[in-house]
């Protein structure tokens, strides 16, 4: 199978591309080769390559920014990803959108399923949301993806890091290391994800998909098992995002329960303890 991938410089695509690559022949197209805010070029890069399937993964994804450069996050995870979906319908090839768990508003105390009401409360979300609602009307075939907490071996574009390795660098660096416990979410390893998205391409199945490692924590807890896993002695304390001051509101509570995967049978996202350790071991062996 041929595989179109949008965004493969980053930490899921890199992995998209390593998981992939025995079974299928993976194109990942960079910034220099297409503008996705062109709708023109995406399909002009669409129809020359004429892929089986197709995976998006391009985003603006820091939070912050998307508040500060409102009209280019607009363009980068709505109108990029209506571009990428009408292409992708119209050499009909099959396609996977990545988005988010900022498409809720968090005031739920329990895992979201794919049908619970959306509300995003901040741009970030709004504008992955939009996205979503794009590649739904584009594409009604399409497989919308929504994980959340992404971390993986290979750095992420935007951020330059990723959480685990944050904090282990705090740890090292700091005598005590606080970190927030009031918001709620699912961390998930990009290997874990890739191989999800791996098996369906097989199947090809349609409509919006929750997909993350199992389970749910703090990012106090979170933190608390990576020092564990590392064997670090380094005190960690809980904290709140009010203490904390993040300028940008995001949602409480962002679990997700990949209940649409569970239905068909296909979900095989393991506990997000032992996707960690996972992790830890892979990094250690770099």
């Amino acid at each position: 199978m041929t595989i179109l991938l949008w965004g493969g410089s980053g930490q899921l695509g890199k992995d998209i591309q390593r998981v992939l690559a025995d079974q299928h022949h993976v194109i990942a197209i960079s910034r220099s080769e297409c503008d996705i805010s062109d709708s023109a070029q995406v399909l002009s890069t669409t129809e020359k390559h004429r892929p089986d399937a197709v995976v998006n993964c391009a985003a603006m994804t820091d939070v912050p920014g998307c508040e500060l450069h409102t009209e280019e996050a607009f363009t980068v995870n709505a109108l990029a990803a209506r571009h990428i979906a009408d292409a992708s319908r119209i050499v009909n090839a099959y396609l996977i959108h990545i988005s988010t768990d900022y498409v809720f508003d968090g005031n739920k105390k329990t895992p979201y399923i794919e049908s619970d009401l959306t509300a995003p409360v901040n741009t970030y979300g709004i504008t992955k949301l939009a996205g979503d609602h794009f590649v739904n009307a584009y594409h009604p075939a399409a497989a919308v993806v929504r994980t959340s907490g992404l971390y993986g071996i290979f750095e992420c574009r935007g951020k330059k890091t990723n959480f685990v390795e944050t904090m282990l660098r705090l740890g090292r660096e700091r005598a005590i290391v606080k970190v927030v416990d009031d918001e709620v979410l699912t961390p998930t390893y990009t290997r874990d994800l890739a191989g999800q998205i791996a098996l369906m391409l097989n199947g090809k199945p349609a409509g919006i998909f929750h997909a993350t490692n199992a389970g749910a924590c703090s990012w106090y807890d979170f933190t608390q098992t990576i020092f564990s896993i590392a064997g670090y002695t380094t005190r960690l304390e809980r904290t709140t995002v009010a203490a904390f001051g993040s300028p940008v509101r995001r949602p409480a509570y962002s679990v997700l329960e990949n209940a649409a995967l569970q239905k068909l049978g296909i979900d095989r996202m393991r506990p997000w303890q032992d996707a960690l350790r996972a992790y830890m071991a892979e990094r250690s062996d770099k």
